[in-house]
């Protein structure tokens, strides 16, 4: 997995702000993650991960890929989030 790629960029601020309508646009977890615990499969990379934990949510990421947890990991703790 290389860094820039489309699954691989980081979330950017805006789209920390507004999480829930980036990531669930048909609004299948509902309008509120927060304290919700939520499994994020494949999903290192500086994404998916920070931004459910923006909105709330309790998350463990999982991925294969050592360098993509480093980038959630990286950047939940730039925001003060835990991931």
């Amino acid at each position: 997995v290389q860094r820039g790629q489309r699954f691989t960029v980081a979330a950017t601020d805006d789209e920390m702000e507004r999480p829930l309508k980036i990531l669930d646009p048909l609004g299948w977890l509902g309008n509120d993650v927060k304290d919700r615990r939520i499994l994020c499969l494949g999903a290192g990379g500086g994404r998916h991960g920070p931004m459910l934990a923006n909105a709330g949510a309790r998350v463990t990421v999982v991925d294969i890929s050592p360098e993509m947890l480093r980038l959630d990991q990286e950047l939940a703790e730039l925001r003060g989030l835990q991931v």
